[in-house]
């Protein structure tokens, strides 16, 4: 009789949560920061990024090379990224030659009391984090030359883990006679960040916030702006979808999270939710075993947001649902309980404002009249279809015996009576503002740079924490069949 063989389930892969998200950590008695004047360093020994050997292989995120660990991505210099990633390649023994160009990540450890490390053409600045805690939320700057950079403990000799992070040409690092450096592990799974302008190359970018919120080391960035589901930057660029044989499948990523929308808004939500399908069935495709995690960027609070706006995020959602992935957008949060649904007793003008004199119990004035009552703090539509709008619930009263709420600014379209009231998740940004032209109300204020589309650096450190909530979250509660395939482990 033949011996009957069962087929072995494929292994799952571990991915581990933190108990809680954190939020980025500053040094109590950080080290002191020198650029020295010297090119190559000025300690007594020298690692360069190419000493594992001839021939050392120092692609990211791959086997250590020799005394340093490397994560997250190489990008190409072609014109606006239209090419995606490129590998990073093969080094010569020696400080001359770099191991990367482009968002890296160098992981190392080092036992005494400075060491010098060695970069090139910082755009955008270098971070430095030793055990988990930042130097600075500052970037460190340097010239487009070889530039050591001193790193001083002082008389404490203790064994440290140093994290190098920036969109940099790394060269090593020169240490004293009697110290110690070697390779530190590459924590978490492999992440690859898909998105526009937003998801910039830097050190101060939100995929590193996102990294740094859930202790994982090795979340690339593939941002490129002016691109979207359907946008190509005028043409000059490709598709998200597009990317995804360069910038995507050939790293074979564990996680792939989406953030963009806010160049398709000419694109109509039939087409948008058709791509959002394809991008995902196209990708798990290729990576049935990848979690597809997706959701929605935006520049201002609900306040500034139209009818074409919310008809996009739901397109994107739906699509994004209905191949089976993951939406997790901070845009529009997951909102705990049963939505609350009313409608509107009076008919309302455009420009109606948020603030018509009657008081809530915390003092505001108030505007939106409605017949049942609703929960304080949360974002409702009003209307529906091409009149849609959204308002941030600020306080609660009475006028004429009807529930009345204060929310900020004006109506933008008329309403009529009888018209749907009804609760909706919450965006992470709040109010009309932005940096350079600030309103009194809402986080846009912090979060919305002076260009009124961009973050500023709050806002991306915000979008990292959000996005990890939600990623975290999302993490915990799989369907049974990504929990087939992924063992969550917490703490």
């Amino acid at each position: 009789m033949a011996a009957l063989v069962l087929a072995k389930a494929a292994p799952r892969r571990t991915i581990h949560l933190p108990r809680q998200v954190r939020y980025p950590q500053v040094m109590a008695a950080p080290p002191t920061v020198t650029i020295t004047a010297s090119s190559y360093g000025t300690l007594a020994r020298t690692y360069g990024a190419g000493s594992a050997g001839a021939g050392g292989n120092n692609s990211p995120s791959g086997s250590y090379s020799s005394v340093f660990g490397y994560a997250r991505t190489t990008p190409a210099t072609t014109p606006a990224g239209s090419l995606g990633f490129e590998q990073e390649p093969t080094v010569t023994p020696g400080i001359a030659a770099p191991t990367a160009y482009g968002s890296t990540m160098v992981s190392f450890m080092h036992t005494g009391t400075s060491l010098e490390v060695i970069l090139m053409l910082a755009t955008g600045g270098v971070l430095f984090r030793v055990d988990d805690e930042y130097v600075s939320l500052t970037p460190t700057t340097v010239a487009t030359n070889p530039t050591a950079i001193k790193l001083d403990f002082g008389t404490a000799r203790k064994t440290r883990r140093i994290d190098v992070i920036g969109f940099i040409s790394f060269y090593g690092v020169c240490i004293n006679a009697a110290d110690d450096v070697w390779a530190a592990p590459i924590r978490g799974p492999r992440v690859i960040c898909v998105g526009d302008s937003f998801t910039t190359n830097y050190s101060t970018g939100w995929p590193n916030w996102l990294a740094d919120a859930m202790g994982w080391d090795d979340v690339w960035s593939s941002g490129v702006g002016g691109t979207g589901f359907l946008a190509t930057s005028g043409g000059v660029s490709k598709t998200f979808r597009q990317r995804l044989a360069s910038d995507v499948i050939p790293f074979k990523p564990d996680i792939v999270v989406v953030h963009g929308g806010i160049n398709d808004g000419g694109q109509g939500p039939a087409a948008l939710q058709s791509e959002a399908a394809a991008f995902v069935l196209a990708l798990k495709t290729a990576l049935p075993d990848c979690l597809v995690i997706g959701g929605a960027n935006g520049s201002g609070g609900p306040e500034r947001s139209n009818a074409a706006t919310f008809d996009l995020y739901d397109a994107l959602a739906a699509g994004w649902t209905s191949a089976g992935a993951i939406w997790a957008s901070p845009m529009q949060m997951p909102i705990k309980g049963v939505l609350a649904a009313t409608t509107m007793p009076y008919a309302f003008a455009a420009g109606f404002p948020g603030n018509t004199g009657v008081k809530t119990a915390c003092g505001q004035t108030a505007g939106l009249m409605v017949n049942v009552p609703l929960r304080v703090g949360t974002t409702v539509d009003v209307g529906t279809g091409a009149t849609r709008e959204r308002v941030h619930l600020l306080g609660f009263g009475l006028g004429s015996g009807k529930p009345v709420y204060a929310f900020d600014g004006a109506f933008q379209y008329a309403h009529a009576a009888g018209e749907i009231v009804t609760e909706v998740g919450p965006s992470y940004l709040t109010g009309r503002g932005n940096s350079g032209a600030a309103t009194g109300w809402g986080n846009a204020d912090l979060y919305t740079g002076s260009d009124t589309v961009h973050p500023t650096p709050a806002g991306h450190i915000a979008i990292g924490q959000i996005q990890a909530r939600l990623i975290r979250d999302a993490l915990t509660n799989l369907s049974p069949l990504n929990r087939a395939k992924f063992a969550i482990v917490t703490g």
